[in-house]
């Protein structure tokens, strides 16, 4: 199999609005030279083999090219206008990531424990990714070049070995799991004009993380299944956390990365061709979370607490052309396709439990997100949405500042 994708896009950015501005009219924006472009193009082949009955080996090789451009207004602040002596002048970033990797899965069913149906998966997936970063001075709040000011190197280098069992025993299975990551990155400073006092960066660090999860399910009738999981995750830290570029910005020497645990059970059913519908709710425990803080006028990347994140998430999806051909005996759903109506919702609680924010809500974290709409598709060749997404009020930032509330919408 041979894939290939394609994708760019091109805005303005709001912005330069205080909050009783956009309380106001958040149509208005003071910074109308400011824009962004995004460009991304992946290619990639793979192949199944069928080694014998039982054994199957599924490989994937991929590359992707992903440019990051953003030219912004200078002068003000966060809500406020651009104004003083560097409002006539802008900035300017590029990044770009040229990214390779290959995959290799290998499945094999055998019988054990008088069951004939257990599966053993194992693989390993290995990427690289190299990405230089270009930041410039434009001499005019609309320049499209300017002068450079920052170029750094990054490289990063990633593997995951992993492996699986499926153990099914009947209406009943359990499928154990374990993640070894390692993550290599590295990052050269080969210029960088607002560093005056310290060394340019030339750092390197390498993190390794053992994750295990477990899911099962079991079969209540034909039409409904329990299931419950339980999976460990980790943050890493990424490059602008690593070796911050800014000014004024610093890294705490005890930056650590973050670690979660994950547990959700639900039921899910599909009683008729025509209907489903999915349940659950669940609970995530979020600790050494990195984010941002504000010491003596110095911003330092630091971990900023211990979150916890619990509720409930519902799915229900309806076939019209098929509940009309159940209703009538008939067969549209041949000649016309399915004509779906579909519903999902996650209802959202979120607190830092540990840290200086303890008691804030975690940033981006609404209490609830709904999606609803309609989908139409023909013989699996031809499918259109129409969908709408409904988003709670939240907070921009870990601090729960008034100036960083994002409203409804």
């Amino acid at each position: 199999t041979v894939g290939w994708d394609s994708y760019h896009e091109t805005h303005g950015e709001p912005g330069g609005l205080t909050r009783a501005q956009f309380d106001l009219d958040p149509s208005v924006s003071t910074k109308l030279m400011d824009h962004f472009e995004l460009n991304r193009h992946s290619g990639w082949v793979g192949m199944e083999k069928e080694i014998s009955e039982k054994t199957s080996l599924d490989i994937k090789g991929y590359g992707i090219y992903y440019e990051r451009l953003s030219w912004r207004q200078r002068g003000g602040g966060f809500g406020t206008a651009p104004s003083g002596t560097s409002a006539p002048s802008n900035d300017i970033e590029n990044q770009e990531f040229y990214t390779g990797g290959v995959e290799a899965r290998l499945a094999h069913e055998y019988s054990a424990l008088g069951s004939e149906e257990h599966v053993l998966t194992g693989g390993v997936l290995y990427h690289h990714t190299t990405s230089p970063r270009l930041d410039s001075r434009g001499a005019a709040a609309d320049s499209e070049e300017g002068t450079l000011r920052k170029d750094a190197d990054r490289d990063l280098n990633y593997v995951s070995i992993f492996t699986e069992n499926l153990f099914k025993f009947g209406k009943f299975s359990v499928t154990p799991g374990v993640r070894l990551e390692h993550v290599w990155q590295s990052i050269k400073e080969n210029l960088n004009l607002d560093k005056t006092t310290v060394p340019l960066a030339d750092e390197s660090e390498f993190d390794f993380e053992a994750l295990a999860g477990v899911g099962a399910q079991y079969e209540v009738t034909q039409e409904v299944d329990l299931y419950a999981n339980f999976s460990q995750g980790y943050r890493p830290k990424i490059f602008t956390q690593a070796v911050p570029n800014g000014t004024n910005q610093a890294v705490n020497e005890d930056l650590q990365d973050g670690r979660s645990w994950q547990v959700d059970t639900g039921v899910r059913g599909k009683p008729v061709s025509y209907f489903s519908w999915d349940a659950s709710l669940f609970y995530m425990e979020f600790d050494d979370q990195i984010g941002s803080a504000t010491i003596s006028g110095l911003s330092t990347v630091q971990n900023v607490g211990d979150a916890r994140h619990q509720g409930a998430e519902l799915a229900t999806e309806l076939d019209l052309v098929g509940l009309w051909d159940n209703i009538t005996g008939q067969e549209n759903a041949k000649q016309i396709g399915s004509l779906n109506l579909f519903y999902n919702a996650m209802f959202l609680d979120a607190e830092f439990t540990g840290g200086p924010n303890t008691g804030k809500i975690p940033q981006y974290a609404p209490d609830f997100i709904q999606r609803t709409g309609v989908q139409y598709g023909w013989n699996e060749r031809l499918k259109i949405r129409m969908a709408g997404t409904f988003v709670d009020d939240h907070f921009a930032d870990d601090n729960n500042t008034a100036q960083r509330i994002v409203p409804s919408y």
